[in-house]
């Protein structure tokens, strides 16, 4: 044991009832914002953050693993101190609360963003097949498939939630043309399984969608299916860091 005690200081029904008095005018104000407002806020804070990096900073990122690269931009934004006034929380491997266990690259949360979060599937990105296939989609053994976005598609991630994300570290090559091949690839994107098939994009023109103060992002909304059967499409918004300049 330490050498800190705890001393209980009770407080009177009068301060009791003043504080939920106050919380109740608190969440009624609060609950004015939507969902957009919460994810425009996310946004920006991670624009911001990209845009502070100096060149020299992104050079060294794209050397490292992607957990580095994740946790690197945790840090950035838990030591930002209007992220942390304005009520915002985020969290990497962070469990989803589901049969299916999954730990978030990166968890967003605020305090009055009522039963809401949003998170994030982080995945490094260049032209090759292998990134491609890791970012979206891939079958490593006979059995077996992963890849980022399919996690979303099968409610492993942003489980029973409208939307989540993918957050893509451009380390290579040509950035525009490996979001080019992404987009590809996710227009005529599918997965069967037995009779079910799912993952496929429900409006083409999400992928010319961009997300505001981002160079390199897109939007795409899908089919998504749990326990054998289809749910509620999922939308996925698609943001990129160019680490090449």
């Amino acid at each position: 044991m330490s050498g800190v005690s705890f001393s209980y200081v009770a407080s009177t029904n009068d301060e009791s009832e003043a504080f939920k008095t106050m919380r109740r005018k608190h969440v009624l104000e609060a609950s004015k914002f939507d969902d957009r407002f919460y994810l425009t806020q996310i946004f920006n804070y991670l624009a911001d953050t990209y845009n502070s990096l100096a060149a020299a900073c992104r050079n060294a990122l794209k050397q490292k693993k992607e957990e580095e690269i994740t946790d690197y931009l945790r840090r950035k934004l838990q030591n930002n101190e209007d992220f942390i006034l304005e009520g915002f929380i985020v969290n990497t491997e962070a469990r989803n609360q589901d049969k299916v266990i999954g730990y978030y690259d990166l968890k967003f949360e605020h305090s009055d963003w009522l039963n809401q979060y949003f998170v994030l599937e982080c995945k490094p990105i260049d032209t090759t097949k292998s990134k491609i296939d890791a970012y979206i989609h891939k079958a490593i053994k006979s059995q077996d498939e992963d890849g980022g976005l399919y996690r979303f598609l099968i409610n492993k991630y942003a489980t029973n939630k409208p939307f989540g994300g993918m957050l893509g570290y451009i380390i290579s090559g040509n950035p525009q043309q490996a979001i080019d091949n992404l987009k590809k690839r996710i227009q005529t994107f599918q997965i069967t399984q037995g009779s079910l098939c799912f993952g496929n994009l429900q409006n083409s023109e999400l992928l010319d969608t961009s997300i505001a103060n981002f160079t390199y992002s897109f939007q795409s909304n899908h089919t998504r299916m749990y326990e054998g059967q289809i749910i509620t499409p999922v939308h996925i918004f698609h943001l990129f860091f160019d680490l090449t300049q």
